[in-house]
């Protein structure tokens, strides 16, 4: 948009499309930065929240995430038969799928960590349902938080 005669409100919007841009490129900035200090700082970062001392009794808090989503490909289909399939295991499975899969399809974390827990301790249903979920399933990370924490009193 050129600025020559522009009337008020063509001004606003271009001032609002350059600040929209300062903001796109900030947060596009920001989030780099955030990766790089998460992996320098947290070079063994679990899932979850991590503390790091720093100066002065300041903390940095990192909190690292992930995030799973079934395969929704071919209108969900081979995610269809997937439960299919653990349906037929035995008879927890129709209970277990109720409880494991969200129907838009989504994966229902905490019932997914149990299952892991139970598949280490040997539980050879847990393992079967894992191995054939596993085939749907993607994890990857989700963005990380920082935050600097001021020491008590500051």
């Amino acid at each position: 948009m050129q600025q020559n005669n522009v009337s008020p409100r063509d001004q606003k919007i271009m001032n609002w499309q350059r600040a929209k841009a300062s903001l796109d490129g900030a947060k596009e900035l920001e989030m780099q930065l955030r990766k790089e200090v998460v992996a320098e700082n947290f070079p063994d970062a679990k899932v979850g929240v991590n503390n790091l001392d720093i100066t002065g009794g300041w903390k940095l808090k990192g909190t690292v995430k992930q995030n799973y989503s079934l395969d929704k490909s071919d209108d969900c289909a081979r995610t269809d038969a997937v439960c299919e399939a653990i349906a037929d295991i035995g008879n927890e499975g129709p209970f277990i799928i109720e409880r494991l899969v969200k129907w838009k399809p989504e994966i229902s974390v905490g019932e997914y960590k149990k299952l892991q827990e139970r598949a280490k301790g040997g539980d050879q249903f847990a393992v079967n349902v894992l191995e054939k979920i596993n085939t749907v399933l993607t994890i990857t990370d989700g963005s990380p938080e920082l935050e600097v924490i001021p020491p008590k009193g500051a």
